[in-house]
């Protein structure tokens, strides 16, 4: 009966970090999607998969709590305002910081304000990736698509 037992919580262990590892993979450009948008969608795209955008610039689409910027007719950005939208990995305004950690792991840069993930590492100042806003520990405001930080 002991060994059964044991077998069964080596199983449960096993399980448990096999979920933790899947949930905290590296960032990948099938994440930065968002409402089946994603960087270099054209405004064809963005208007099948939205409609109509409440107000429109040519550089700047609003929906509700949903922001879309373009350059030359192309998504560049995807600036989430409500818990309307979510991550491809289900993180959303309102979620906790710990489930951001959770969802995507050790971030590429963070500080008291923001956590941020990039797809790949270079020394530019322009990458592809997730930032998080953090406000009293919940996620405040993401941003999908082109960050600007050094990263090394």
């Amino acid at each position: 009966m002991f060994y059964s037992s044991a077998f069964c919580v080596v199983i449960l262990i096993s399980v448990a970090s096999s979920v933790t590892r899947q949930q905290s993979a590296p960032l990948t450009s099938s994440d930065l999607v968002i409402a089946g948008l994603q960087y270099g969608s054209d405004t064809a795209a963005v208007r099948a998969q939205l409609g109509l955008p409440r107000r429109a610039t040519v550089r700047d689409w609003k929906y509700s709590g949903l922001g879309v910027q373009l350059d030359s007719g192309h998504v560049t950005m995807l600036h989430l305002t409500s818990s309307r939208w979510q991550t491809q990995r289900g993180i959303r305004v309102g979620s906790s910081l710990a489930a951001v950690h959770h969802a995507y792991g050790q971030p590429s840069w963070s500080n008291s304000e923001q956590v941020g993930y990039i797809l790949q590492p270079d020394t530019s100042m322009l990458h592809r990736g997730l930032s998080f806003e953090i406000t009293k520990g919940r996620v405040s405001y993401i941003l999908s698509g082109i960050v600007s930080v050094t990263v090394h």
